[in-house]
């Protein structure tokens, strides 16, 4: 709902139990800097697993925007 500073990094770190499955991420309002194709500047990166692998990149506007991440089990 507000402005953000200049070259922000921020990280959040999602775990899930051993009974589910993976984690649904929805954007219920997105403005961003940028389109939905291309991410210059401002973007959200979902990664996942310990390799920290890129799963999804998000920017852009929109009035939802899911990203679903599995749970993979080796």
């Amino acid at each position: 709902p507000n402005s953000y500073p200049k070259n922000l990094n921020c990280e959040r770190t999602i775990s899930v139990n051993e009974q589910a499955e993976g984690i649904l991420l929805q954007f219920l309002d997105l403005s961003m800097e940028g389109t939905t194709k291309e991410c210059k500047n401002a973007v959200v990166r979902i990664k996942e697993g310990d390799s920290l692998r890129s799963v999804s990149s998000i920017c852009g506007f929109a009035s939802v925007v899911s990203a679903y991440v599995s749970k993979k089990t080796s």
